[in-house]
Parts: C-alpha cells; sequence; structure tokens
C-alpha cells in the first residue's frame, strides 16, 4: 500500500508477505476506474518496475485523458519504457461508430477475452464495432492475446463468417491448468482451421507495402518461402525487433526463431506469433559480418540440438547483408548439412569474406 507520495517516487509497503520472482505476471485489480488513475495501479506499476517486468494489462480501456494521465504518472515513475497492454471483452464491444479505433492506437497490445452467453450454447456474435478492433489491431501489427475458454468449453460457437477473428488474428491463446472435464476442442479447431486460413490470406493480391523501405513485402516474400519449401524455421539476424514483427504478421507456420543481442527484447517479442527469442552476447566488439555469422552458427546449432531441424530440412535465414543497418534485407534459403553448414555459411552469407574464413578456423 502507498504510504507517501513523492515528486518521481512512492513509498510503499508490503501488505502481504511473501516472495517475489521474476517474470511474474502483473493484472491491473477488477476496482481500477475508467477515467482516474488509481492508487492501486500506481502500486502494481511500482512493483512492475522492481521485479523487471516489460508488459504490463490494464483491466479495462479507459479513455483518451485517462490513458493520458497515466503515462504521465508511468514517465515519473520511469516506467514510460513498459508496454502498456488492455484487457476488451469482445463480444460486449457494442456500436458501429468506431469507439475504440482510438485504443488501438494509443495501447501497445490487447488482452481479449469472451463473456459466457445468457444462452448456452449460443452462437459467438459481433458488432461492427468488435470487428474493426480486430481488424485494426491485426493492421497495426500489435499483439492480440486471446483467452478462448468460453468456446474451449463449447458455450460459445464461432460462424464461419467470423474465424479470422479467433482462429487467425491473435498472436497467441491462454491457457489455464487443466480442468476435470478439459477438453482440447478449441486446440484442434484452431489447428485446422487456421491451415486452411493462413495460405489464402497470404496468397491475397494486390498487396499493398505500407513500409518505406519494402520491409513489408520482403516480410511477405520470406513467409511464402517458407510455405512453398516446408521450412522448419524462419531465423532472424537482427537488432530491433520489427522485422519479427512484420514477418510475424503473416502468420507463418514454421517457428521464428529471433537471435540478437537485446534481451530486453526477450520479456515481450515472445509475445508475437510463433516467436521464440535466442540471446547472444559476445565479450569483444567484432565485425558486423563476423557477428551476422557466429549468429547464424549458433541458430543452426540450436535448432539441430533442439532436435528442431533435422539432415536436409529446409531453414530460412533473414539477416542484414550490409553494414551500419539495423534492418535485415536480405534472406537465403539453406538446406541444412548436419556436420558442414558452418563451411556451408561461410560460402553462402558473405562470399569470399577473410573476417568469416577466420572464424570458420576458430570454431573448428
Amino acid at each position: 500500500m502507498v504510504r507517501s507520495i513523492h515528486t518521481d517516487h512512492l513509498k510503499c509497503c508490503v501488505a502481504r508477505g511473501g516472495m517475489l520472482y521474476a517474470q511474474m505476471p502483473v493484472l491491473f485489480p477488477a476496482r481500477c476506474r475508467r477515467f482516474r488513475v488509481s492508487y492501486e495501479e500506481l502500486e502494481d506499476l511500482t512493483f512492475a518496475r522492481e521485479v523487471g517486468l516489460n508488459v504490463i494489462v490494464s483491466h479495462i480501456v479507459g479513455t483518451p485523458k485517462y490513458l493520458d494521465v497515466l503515462e504521465q504518472a508511468m514517465t515519473a515513475m520511469r516506467c514510460d519504457g513498459m508496454r502498456l497492454y488492455a484487457r476488451v471483452v469482445l463480444n460486449e464491444i457494442k456500436g458501429c461508430k468506431g469507439e475504440l479505433n482510438w485504443a488501438v492506437k494509443r495501447y501497445d497490445g490487447f488482452l481479449v477475452e469472451l463473456a459466457e452467453p445468457a444462452i448456452i450454447p449460443d452462437i459467438m456474435h459481433l458488432c461492427p464495432d468488435a470487428e474493426c478492433f480486430m481488424q485494426l489491431t491485426y493492421a497495426s501489427k500489435k499483439p492480440i492475446i486471446f483467452d478462448p475458454r468460453v468456446l474451449d468449453e463449447q458455450k460459445l460457437r464461432v460462424d464461419p463468417a467470423h474465424y479470422h477473428y479467433t482462429f487467425y488474428y491473435p498472436d497467441k491463446y491462454v491457457t489455464t491448468c487443466p480442468q476435470p472435464k478439459s477438453t482440447i476442442y478449441f486446440r484442434l479447431l484452431q489447428s485446422a482451421i487456421f491451415e486452411q486460413i493462413c495460405p489464402a490470406a497470404l496468397a491475397n493480391t494486390p498487396y499493398c507495402d505500407r513500409s518505406h523501405t519494402g520491409a513489408d513485402s520482403l516480410a511477405r516474400a520470406v513467409v511464402t518461402a517458407s510455405m512453398e519449401v516446408h521450412a522448419v524455421a524462419i531465423v532472424v539476424i537482427g537488432v530491433t525487433t520489427r522485422m519479427v514483427q512484420k514477418i510475424s504478421h503473416f502468420r507463418p507456420q514454421s517457428p521464428i526463431l529471433f537471435v540478437s543481442h537485446m534481451r530486453s527484447a526477450e520479456d515481450y517479442v515472445s509475445i508475437y506469433h510463433n516467436v521464440t527469442m535466442l540471446p547472444f552476447r559476445t565479450k569483444c566488439i567484432i565485425s558486423h559480418r563476423r557477428n551476422v555469422f557466429l549468429k547464424v552458427i549458433y541458430a543452426l546449432a540450436y535448432l539441430v540440438k533442439r532436435k528442431i531441424a533435422k539432415q536436409n530440412d529446409q531453414v530460412i535465414l533473414v539477416y542484414n547483408y550490409e553494414d551500419g543497418t539495423s534492418f535485415p534485407e536480405k534472406y537465403i534459403v539453406y538446406k541444412l548439412d548436419k556436420t558442414n553448414f558452418a563451411p556451408h555459411m561461410a560460402e553462402s552469407l558473405f562470399p569470399v569474406d577473410q573476417d568469416q574464413m577466420q572464424t570458420l578456423k576458430e570454431i573448428e
């Protein structure tokens, strides 16, 4: 609880004893208000900052003025680096005036839930505002975490017209501890429908690339190539998470492995569809090409060690060829040779590069 308020921090005391662990999830309390930031929310922000959490979830979507005040409070408390998500009950959104459109621009992501129907079982009905909200969030490449519990318990059925909203747009799904009567109904249904939606959605033409550098088209080409060759993984070498987010947006069936030295990205990039973070650091400063080469070798060794990739499996490698850029602009398709992938990478990534050959000798 809050004992005193100071200019840039709060002095709090622990009301209930216990052990705190890193990576503990935080959910804002249900008693928070829509129009005014509560003490409970500030306490949760303080807790999240001290524990090292990068993502926090607000229990409800507030008003623009409320969010302004909350962002000011987060800045004052040095929590402005956190990503702020909001909880949304999808089938309770009513209307057709786009009242939640502003929230898509302001919040960093959403936890989407479904309310139980009055009549069980029932068909899931979505108003135009709910459909628009999901479409805009997906188009904005912001994470959608979906809780399918009501669907898994078969209290609600999904109309085929709404397949995209439940089986394609969400990046991740919330799972709970198995209950005595729990089923895997939703998991089987989502897997089957997703396999049908994904190729059809990717084949839609013409495609409009809204990026300034053609990165959206590159991401789309990477996903298309992964489906054509049945790649077992897509490996992305980079500094920032932008290309990973763009590739994930097209919902590849192959897992995405992001190799980077930015450990801070690990707490939130895995929220995106099918993404796994693989931290990689060196003890000394090395050249760009040598750095990319080492990360690719590390990623391939990881895939082989974890038995994700076998001999002659196809792997997509995405990396930045030019030095001085943080955004990948090239990809290659590699047919894995478990015993010779290091020499192959030395020849394929940056042909005739002495720095790479030196690295290869060190590895051998």
